[in-house]
């Protein structure tokens, strides 16, 4: 099964939205900021103090190992 991937403004609700659907399709919710921080063991705000460039490569591996999923919503 693909993925579902909820991708909007920051605060349209996507996360909430997402939660929601996952468990009405009963399939696993990855919020990937969250994943993000888990992951690298820092903190958005973080990876923008040192630089956006070092945020967008921790973006770019983390939506690398989430497109690894089969079956999941994710925001």
């Amino acid at each position: 099964m693909k993925n579902i991937v909820l991708i909007g403004m920051p605060g349209c609700g996507k996360s909430t939205f997402g939660k929601r659907m996952a468990k009405r399709l009963q399939l696993p919710f990855y919020d990937a900021d969250a994943v993000l921080e888990e992951r690298e063991q820092r903190t958005i705000k973080a990876f923008f103090a040192e630089s956006e460039e070092a945020f967008r490569a921790a973006e770019t591996r983390t939506l690398a190992y989430l497109a690894e999923c089969d079956g999941a919503v994710i925001a």
